[in-house]
């Protein structure tokens, strides 16, 4: 692919995606209209929240997994 079609197609990547992202931003400042602070702060702190559930979750099974590995090479030696 030559130098011009690259540009041309990175280009063409970069509005489709801006594009792209003007669309989701209308739609959400439609969706959250009558509002929209209240009930957008309010979805993005319970996203915000549920995301940080996940992770102190999955960390805690990961430390449990890793302690029990531990445990196991310990009672190998």
């Amino acid at each position: 692919m030559s130098k011009q079609n690259k540009r041309k197609t990175s280009k063409g990547t970069t509005i489709l995606a801006g594009s792209a992202g003007s669309i989701v931003l209308g739609w959400l400042l439609n969706k959250y209209a009558k509002d929209p602070a209240k009930q957008l702060v309010s979805t993005l702190n319970q996203k915000v929240k549920s995301t940080q559930n996940k992770w102190y979750t999955d960390g805690e099974k990961r430390a449990n997994e890793l302690a029990k590995i531990k445990q196991e090479v310990e009672s190998e030696l």
